[in-house]
């Protein structure tokens, strides 16, 4: 009976809509969130704790290789049905991709994550920057000041500041200095923290 009732179903059910789409921000926080929990895991069971690392790495190597462009530094945002997107990465995509890196680094020790991290954070202080009074920073736009070929520019360029579904941009960006000046001991991405709101 119970067969009979799920064949019907299956046939005559309006299946629900599948949201597919790989986004780099989110997938930055998971990234995160696995490389912490790895640590965590490494005293009470090292095999899981593995497979926190590997999930971490493996989503890091698709955004590498799928939706980064090493030459120029620059994010895709999303990755859906076999393609990139033709959006470019907002601020998000940055930050809590750089703060799953770091965190990466922080679990694995491992050099080349510390790099990603840095050369996305270097993407991010050239063109999502915002400008103050007398020329200091004054936190991070949403969107990137560099230009789509073929595309208007932004109407308008906004700035985040408080938490909302996710972490403040701003929040996770000056976080994402302060750990990279101590780890890589710069002193101008501490400046950057500091300038930051």
């Amino acid at each position: 009976g119970k067969q009979k009732l799920r064949e019907y179903r299956e046939k005559t059910r309006v299946r629900p809509d599948l949201d597919d789409k790989i986004i780099v921000a989110w997938n930055g926080l998971a990234i995160g969130a696995l490389a912490k929990a790895s640590i965590l895991l490494e005293e009470i069971d090292k095999v899981k704790a593995q497979q926190c690392r590997d999930s971490a790495h493996k989503a890091v190597e698709f955004i590498r290789k799928t939706l980064f462009e090493p030459s120029s530094g620059q994010l895709w945002r999303i990755y859906r049905a076999g393609s990139r997107g033709n959006t470019p990465g907002f601020a998000d995509d940055y930050a809590y991709l750089t703060s799953g890196l770091v965190a990466m680094y922080e679990a694995t020790f491992d050099d080349s994550y510390l790099q990603f991290a840095e050369q996305l954070q270097k993407h991010l202080n050239q063109y999502f920057i915002g400008q103050g009074e007398s020329g200091t920073t004054a936190g991070y736009y949403t969107t990137s000041s560099k230009p789509i070929p073929g595309e208007p520019g932004p109407l308008l360029r906004l700035k985040s500041g408080t938490d909302s579904a996710t972490p403040s941009i701003n929040g996770i960006i000056a976080r994402n200095l302060v750990r990279l000046g101590a780890i890589l001991e710069d002193d101008t991405y501490r400046q950057l923290a500091r300038q930051t709101c």
